[in-house]
């Protein structure tokens, strides 16, 4: 835990609240177990002459003061209990609620963390993280405990608590034995389910090819097998974690026989005059057990935590300014010189030596083949990514420079409309720097031909958690018009009529058209009608095994 400080520093309260709660709770069972020895002799059960440890420290007292005391005793035992658990569970949930932070900052954050692993964590690890950390601070409550109590037995009764220290140790080292037993299983189940998805991915996106040749039997045998890997393990997992927390009380009971058998043959003392002892014995047995039980626990599903915790160690996200402090935004149409840059990754080259110039103010279609780099085009001129080599300017400036000197108005419109449950209003001004009036609005909604809801009245129609109270037509329509109300310099539009048919394409183009001059526009897309009427197009063509950019007036 120590190496995850820069992580647990946050939850340094909580902590401190459960361990302050733990020691209270022990120094409540200790006087329990003196009480009720106090109880035996007040009633004549015990002679007073064997008064020990547990009851010399106690006033003189009849059995009324006897029993208001113990139920004194008995709530605030209640109230340090709750806490106890209370602070073990929510600790797991301040964890995860601290990961998800690090997490959605990253995934909005410049360039984002990839969606697939940001589910990825968000999902299983996460949740596994947070039950390893309320385990992991049971299962330290519960050591503490154990520790305490096992002092407190050799206050009252050192001989007996001998036997339960030599067997303690015992216990200890079998735990250990089958908990590395577990931890060899649990740490293959991750990497096994991550193969499971890749696999199942990749059959998704070849089911027909595999339907045309009739291997669906081959690949569910595939799909069975690896499934048969993970229960495998899994199995070995629950079994060694359920021999382990099982044992120990078994354990016990065998302990507890050998303190009677010494104690009367060996010791010659009477060890139920000894009532305490036998109280902080089996309040003994039972934290054993439970702390053996989680200590197989933490090892099943360590190896999510390990991941959340290196996530969060490994990387640091900037917090961008807030509205409040934008500087210069910028509204002309910008000028984008590309010079000699070439980009890739992992030695992948994904386009070389790519020169050209976009004129403030036009209009550039780009196409290409799937997968060939258009729209890591987009994410080298925002600045996401760098390129390997060459350069990237911006009406002169170099891009970082002039990022860093104008907020720079950008509109994008992507194959899937971006709308949420909200207002029609909400939903047009989400994410507009100059405040907008009812009459702009609607004169926007006449601009892209959604008549229907231009009026006031209509500014407050809300759109539904699903959208579906909206075509897919009326959709982009909307994402649009939210474009055109930033005034952008700049507009990206990335094949937003995949899902459009022909009218409504060409009557949002009408609309992006009136106002090319204002802006600069990009337009990626596979349909020929969506690039009539360009200024540029940058054709994406692999010549020799290389992708190059070719310039087309």
């Amino acid at each position: 835990m120590i190496k995850y400080w820069s992580f647990f520093k946050h939850l340094k309260h909580i902590i401190g609240a459960n361990i302050i709660s733990t020691l209270l709770f022990s120094i409540l069972e200790l006087i329990i177990a003196m009480l009720i020895q106090f109880y035996l002799q007040i009633s004549g059960l015990i002679a007073v002459q064997t008064s020990t440890f547990a009851t010399k420290y106690l006033p003189a007292m009849d059995i009324k003061q006897f029993c208001i005391i113990l139920t004194l005793v008995a709530v605030i035992r209640l109230l340090v209990e709750f806490m106890m658990h209370f602070t073990t569970n929510y600790i797991g949930y301040e964890a995860v609620l601290l990961l998800r932070k690090k997490l959605f900052r990253g995934f909005v954050a410049k360039p984002p963390i990839a969606t697939t692993y940001t589910n990825h964590l968000n999902g299983t690890i996460f949740t596994n993280t947070s039950q390893y950390i309320a385990i992991w601070n049971q299962f330290i409550s519960f050591s503490i405990l154990i520790f305490l109590l096992l002092c407190y037995m050799i206050m009252v009764s050192w001989k007996q608590a001998l036997i339960c220290v030599v067997l303690t140790i015992f216990i200890g080292k079998l735990a250990f034995y089958t908990s590395k037993t577990t931890k060899k299983y649990a740490e293959k189940l991750p990497q096994q389910n991550n193969i499971i998805t890749q696999y199942i991915r990749k059959i998704g996106a070849n089911i027909f090819y595999i339907h045309l040749t009739k291997m669906e039997n081959t690949e569910y045998n595939k799909l069975l097998h690896k499934s048969q890997d993970i229960v495998f393990n899994a199995k070995k997992t629950t079994l060694f974690t359920s021999f382990s927390s099982s044992l120990t009380p078994f354990l016990g009971l065998l302990m507890i026989i050998s303190i009677f058998f010494t104690s009367h043959y060996t010791f010659k003392d009477q060890i139920l005059d000894s009532v305490p002892f036998l109280y902080l014995f089996m309040r003994y047995i039972q934290f054993l057990s439970g702390t053996t039980f989680y200590y197989g626990q933490l090892n099943t599903i360590r190896p999510d935590f390990v991941e959340a915790m290196e996530f969060y160690k490994d990387h640091a996200f900037t917090y961008p300014q807030s509205d409040n402090h934008r500087r210069n935004v910028f509204n002309e149409p910008i000028t984008i010189d590309f010079k000699n840059v070439s980009f890739g990754y992992d030695q992948r080259i994904i386009f070389e030596n790519a020169s050209f110039t976009i004129q403030a103010g036009s209009f550039v279609g780009i196409t290409g083949e799937s997968g060939i780099g258009k729209s890591t085009l987009f994410s080298l001129l925002l600045g996401y990514i760098q390129p390997t080599q060459g350069s990237i300017s911006i009406n002169g400036y170099s891009l970082e420079n002039f990022y860093r000197q104008f907020d720079v108005s950008i509109g994008y419109v992507g194959p899937e409309p971006f709308l949420f449950k909200g207002s029609l209003r909400e939903n047009l001004t989400y994410g507009l720097i100059e405040s907008i009036d009812d009459d702009q609005l609607i004169s926007v909604l006449h601009e892209i031909n959604m008549q229907t809801y231009a009026s006031k009245d209509q500014l407050d129609y809300i759109l539904d958690e699903e959208l579906s109270n909206l075509s897919t037509g009326q959709k982009q329509r909307i994402c649009i018009a939210r474009v055109l109300l930033s005034k952008p310099s700049l507009i990206l539009l990335d094949e937003f009529s995949s899902n459009l048919d022909q009218e409504t394409e060409r009557s949002i183009l009408s609309q992006i058209h009136q106002v090319q001059k204002e802006a600069t526009v990009l337009a990626i897309s596979h349909r020929p009608t969506a690039l009539l009427n360009t200024d540029l197009n940058l054709v994406f063509q692999k010549i020799h095994g290389q992708t190059q950019i070719l310039c087309k007036s």
